[in-house]
């Protein structure tokens, strides 16, 4: 989902796909990428890796991302989004294998270090909080809450911030 956010907006702007193709890929890819991640979910749970103190960590994190303010929501995904389509273009761009795994790294690198919310690694962080025993403070609604406003933030920082811009500096 988020790398197509930038993706589908540059072959959109190059007027490759329409703006309906490019939201139909966002929504197919938003929507597989959620199946997948409750998946991935409860394989973690039932594989009973989310016991212990992992599992108080997982909840603490997820509680408080399911109540951090929706401005710091959508600008840590809009940041986020920003250099995780950085490390796709990079790897686009760059012709050695080396150097493509080693752009991905640090543009991957910087957004968890930092901080940033990701739509699809929330979906499966929070859906291991969900599907664990938790408390009030973990909610379903929590996880819509989530994810509306970080996937805004994602949608602008790989649309608007990358692709946009990229389509824009490579105009002729």
């Amino acid at each position: 989902f988020t790398g197509n956010n930038m993706v589908m907006t540059i072959g959109t702007l190059n007027k490759k796909t329409t703006w309906k193709d490019t939201l139909s890929i966002w929504g197919f890819s938003f929507v597989g990428n959620l199946i997948g991640s409750m998946l991935l979910a409860l394989i973690f749970v039932n594989a009973g890796l989310a016991k212990g103190a992992v599992g108080k960590f997982i909840l603490k994190t997820a509680e408080i991302k399911m109540t951090l303010p929706p401005m710091e929501l959508f600008l840590r995904g809009l940041l986020c989004n920003i250099l995780v389509c950085l490390a796709v273009w990079c790897s686009l761009k760059m012709k050695e294998e080396a150097g493509k795994l080693i752009m991905i790294f640090w543009c991957l690198f910087a957004f968890i270090s930092s901080g940033f919310e990701h739509s699809v690694a929330n979906m499966t962080l929070l859906s291991i909080a969900l599907f664990i025993p938790h408390g009030l403070g973990v909610s379903i609604s929590g996880l819509a809450y989530n994810l509306i406003f970080v996937s805004l933030g994602n949608i602008i920082g790989g649309a608007l911030f990358v692709g946009a811009a990229y389509y824009k500096i490579s105009k002729k």
